[in-house]
């Protein structure tokens, strides 16, 4: 039991660093230029469960200039099929822009501060329990 007890301690104590990362991550796409992009392309790449696939992106920035990137992570099967449409967010530093899809965005931060959440709330719940209902 003190095994368990130790790890939702361990996954409570994580939303200390999870909050940060999802305000710094939405801080950055809503300062990023947004633009329109098109899936060009599939990027092959060899990894130890066999072959993935990158996204080559076209879109057209500011400067009306046509821009082609590589977004990573890969993934088999590609996350997105060749002429699907993208929202792609420059963040205006030396790194290539990103892809608004689940593997390259924030939603995984979500995703681990609603389960850092619940496990805080397991521990704080019977405590706050025996301080309303039970009167000394």
């Amino acid at each position: 039991m003190w095994i368990v007890k130790g790890l939702g301690l361990i996954l409570a104590a994580s939303i200390l660093f999870c909050v940060p990362l999802i305000v710094k991550k939405h801080l950055a796409l809503t300062t990023a230029a947004q633009y329109d992009g098109v899936v060009i392309g599939h990027k092959p790449y060899s990894a130890n469960d066999g072959l993935t696939y990158a996204l080559e992106i076209e879109y057209q920035g500011a400067d009306f200039r046509t821009h082609t990137f590589e977004n990573r992570p890969a993934s088999n099967p590609p996350a997105r099929k060749i002429g699907d449409r993208v929202r792609v967010f420059d963040l205006g530093d030396e790194k290539p822009p990103q892809v608004l899809a689940f593997q390259t965005m924030y939603c995984g931060y979500w995703i681990w501060f609603c389960f850092s959440f619940c496990a805080l709330g397991c521990f704080v719940a019977p405590t706050l329990m025996r301080l309303i209902y039970i009167k000394n």
